[in-house]
């Protein structure tokens, strides 16, 4: 019998494993082949499968196909082109304080630009954001999948100073990815 996935949120340790998983895989897709759709955002209560679903764009976008055999999208007509993904999670993002945040989030795109071997240099957190994207771009439109987008927000309602300081930063790397759209393939934000 197989066992609950219960607080794994990431797909292929599911898929590898002994777990059940209900196939998101169609919805995911018809998600990444719809071009009329470039920025989607989706809001649900905790504990309903978010994390799991970007997991599973993730592996999709990075062109996996192997680990979904035994999926709707692995036996699809599915292309598997290969696209950058720029995974970011602000649920493990320090955003203690307004500088804090803003720092940990400079930390966190140098570490992943370091992983895809690309140089943003010393720059604001939405410089190497910028950076990053554009040089990521240069293989392909890339995939920007953003996990908790509120946290550094709801994290400080007791201390609305803090809060509005660190909507004000995301306001800033939102803005970016406006600013940059011809570099981004899709973007997909979630969030209670």
């Amino acid at each position: 019998m197989k066992h609950l996935p219960i607080g794994i949120q990431n797909i292929q340790e599911i898929l590898e494993g002994d777990y059940v998983y209900v196939d998101k895989t169609g919805f995911a897709q018809k998600l990444i082949e719809d071009k009329s759709r470039k920025h989607c955002f989706l809001a649900r209560p905790r504990r309903f499968g978010k994390s799991l679903f970007l997991s599973t764009l993730e592996e999709i976008c990075k062109g996996n196909r192997m680990l979904f055999r035994g999926c709707h999208i692995g036996s699809s007509d599915y292309d598997w082109q290969p696209y950058p993904v720029l995974s970011l999670n602000f649920a493990t993002i320090d955003n203690a304080t307004p500088a804090a945040f803003a720092l940990d989030l400079e930390e966190v795109l140098e570490a992943q630009a370091a992983l895809s071997g690309v140089s943003i240099g010393k720059a604001s957190y939405h410089a190497k954001l910028r950076r990053l994207i554009m040089a990521l771009a240069r293989q392909a439109p890339v995939v920007v999948l953003i996990d908790e987008y509120e946290q550094p927000i709801i994290s400080h309602l007791h201390n609305l100073e803090v809060a509005e300081a660190n909507r004000k930063l995301l306001q800033n790397l939102f803005g970016v990815l406006k600013n940059i759209d011809k570099y981004v393939r899709f973007t997909f934000i979630t969030g209670v």
